[in-house]
């Protein structure tokens, strides 16, 4: 009886271990925050050249708190959203 407990608990173990890996190699989102002023664009446009970089990214969520910015900075940061748009859905949130 003892033995049919164990055997029963090891394939419980078995099985949730086996679905916790599944899990962690699953499609994720991103999320990307743009906070205050736009004046220097490269930690923005390095931070979404990674995301498009990994292939586990399947969307992207960009929240932004900004007053506005240079013009030059926030073109880029457009631009660079635009292409990684054509890989994965993007949605923004202005607030």
């Amino acid at each position: 009886m003892k033995l049919k407990y164990i055997i029963v608990g090891i394939i419980l173990l078995l099985f949730i271990l086996s679905s916790s890996s599944n899990f962690l190699d699953s499609n994720r989102i991103a999320v990307l925050e743009i906070n205050g002023v736009i004046d220097n664009p490269k930690d923005y446009l390095k931070s979404i050249d990674n995301i498009s970089k990994d292939s586990k990214i399947k969307g992207l969520i960009v929240r932004i708190d900004s007053p506005g910015g240079t013009v030059g900075s926030s073109q880029e940061i457009y631009e660079s959203l635009k292409d990684i748009q054509k890989k994965n859905p993007c949605s923004c949130k202005y607030y």
